[in-house]
């Protein structure tokens, strides 16, 4: 299986938000990197995937789809946004969940009647989301996008969070 975080909208639509330094917006004709590199699944759960507002987020979730590739920790609500993933890999059963810890705004949070990202600045939504894939698979990854911008050790924080997702059953925790 290969897993990229996705930090940019694949969407020709929307404007770039106007307090951000950077802004990444990729044609969805560039779905086709995507497949030559033979990649799975993405997590959409950082600070890119607004930066052009939320008709770029739903034209990326749709490139995502029409293209088989499966997505985690965004989505048209917060129920699909929170949503685990599961992959048969060699007879086994693998959960994939993810969710940012760094977002420029709380409107990038999906709500129950609003696009967005699946967050975990409080680490109980996604507790819930590994204890219930716990059941339902043989392995539970879970990917954070979290910490300081050119930062290579982990903060208190995240090695807190990171005990905590493993507590309740996941795996690996990959962050970046």
């Amino acid at each position: 299986v290969t897993m990229v975080n996705q930090e940019f909208p694949f969407s020709n639509k929307g404007t770039a938000a106007a307090d951000k330094q950077y802004t990444f917006r990729i044609s969805p004709a560039y779905i086709s990197t995507f497949l030559d590199m033979g990649i799975d699944i993405a997590t959409l759960a950082n600070n890119h995937t607004l930066d052009f507002g939320r008709d770029a987020l739903l034209d990326s979730l749709d490139t995502l789809r029409e293209s088989n590739i499966t997505y985690v920790g965004a989505g048209e609500d917060i129920t699909r946004a929170r949503e685990t993933k599961y992959m048969d890999v060699k007879g086994k059963n693998i959960a994939f969940l993810a969710a940012s810890r760094v977002i420029p705004v709380p409107d990038w949070n999906a709500t129950s009647t609003s696009p967005g990202l699946f967050t975990t600045y409080d680490a109980t939504a996604l507790i819930e989301e590994i204890k219930n894939a716990k059941d339902k698979s043989d392995f539970i990854a879970v990917y954070v996008h979290w910490g300081i911008e050119r930062d290579s050790t982990p903060l208190e924080y995240q090695r807190n969070l990171a005990k905590q997702y493993i507590d309740a059953g996941a795996d690996i925790v990959v962050g970046s």
